[in-house]
């Protein structure tokens, strides 16, 4: 592993410094985010398109610093969730592809066609925003309709999806590069069959879609389970989330060839937490941690690092 140092919020010399280090910090290795994109490379081929997902803060590694870092390493574009991490990469000087995978309202149009990202969409109201946002710019906006496969989470039924990528022609600046959908279980099961009810349903869908005569560039829906378990999935993208990290989605999908990128982390205060109780203070408010148990999270051994709200306030350093 390298030993020299950069990072974002706190250089190596900042680090000598108490008046500028950060009380939180984490080391992110470049070497491991190679392999594991050299890894994913590999199981892909190159005609398939890599997104990697930077969601999160780049879940907790550090948006901006591992953004560099994957697209250092070969993957061809960045996949976000919201328009302001999409913002985020262009202030940094980031120019590679990105797409927006989550919820973009109309009043945020804009934000897509200043950072020229591409997005999903299943909203013909959001269309014609992005259509209003992109006139007297140079930027065309991509956009993907989400087809619902059985997920439940965003997408429209086929007759729907055809209705909006008529009413996609009809706009400027905007064009229907391709339609995708998500699997539902795929990295909690070893019982695949409901994936494979989804996959055939998407490409029944753009048999619908070439029947009435509207052309699909691209079709895409593997995560990062269905990239490592399934090539027929991959089309022509993948969008890899926690496998680019070096971590695998589940038990089912774990391969030891993947290296975790996150190689140390420093907190303010660290402790200890017995098996019988729950974690964080949403226990009382009824959020999600507090329905969660020390068994399911498996901290009979580990300690919880007390950083305000852990991840997303850490400093990441690349190493």
């Amino acid at each position: 592993m390298e030993t020299t140092r950069t990072k974002t919020a706190v250089t190596k010399a900042a680090a000598t410094s108490p008046d500028t280090v950060e009380s939180a910090w984490c080391e992110v290795s470049q070497s491991a985010i190679n392999a594991n994109i050299n890894v994913l490379r590999r199981r892909i081929g190159p005609d398939v398109n890599l997104g990697v997902v930077v969601k999160a803060d780049g879940f907790g590694h550090g948006i901006v610093p591992c953004a560099k870092a994957f697209l250092t390493a070969g993957a061809d574009w960045l996949i976000v969730n919201f328009a302001y991490e999409a913002v985020t990469l262009r202030d940094a000087g980031i120019e590679a592809p990105i797409y927006i995978c989550g919820n973009v309202p109309a009043a945020q149009a804009h934000r897509v066609v200043e950072t020229r990202s591409r997005l999903i969409l299943y909203d013909a109201q959001v269309a014609k925003a992005l259509s209003e946002a992109a006139q007297g710019s140079t930027w065309s906006v991509p956009v993907h309709i989400k087809i619902e496969t059985g997920t439940h989470r965003q997408g429209l039924t086929v007759d729907d999806a055809i209705q909006l990528a008529k009413t996609i022609k009809t706009l400027d600046g905007v064009s229907l590069e391709g339609i995708a959908t998500h699997y539902a279980d795929i990295e909690d099961t070893t019982d695949h069959r409901f994936a494979h009810q989804q996959l055939t349903r998407l490409k029944a869908a753009k048999q619908e879609f070439q029947a009435v005569g509207i052309d699909i560039p691209m079709m895409h829906s593997a995560n990062s389970a269905a990239t490592i378990l399934w090539p027929q999935t991959h089309g022509n993208l993948v969008r890899v989330g926690l496998a680019a990290y070096g971590l695998w989605p589940s038990p089912e999908t774990y391969t030891t060839v993947l290296q975790t990128a996150l190689t140390q982390a420093s907190a303010p205060q660290t402790s200890p937490v017995p098996l019988e109780q729950t974690v964080s203070q949403t226990l009382e408010k009824g959020g999600d941690w507090g329905d969660r148990t020390p068994e399911l999270l498996q901290l009979e051994q580990q300690n919880l690092f007390s950083s305000d709200y852990f991840i997303p306030h850490l400093s990441p350093v690349l190493s």
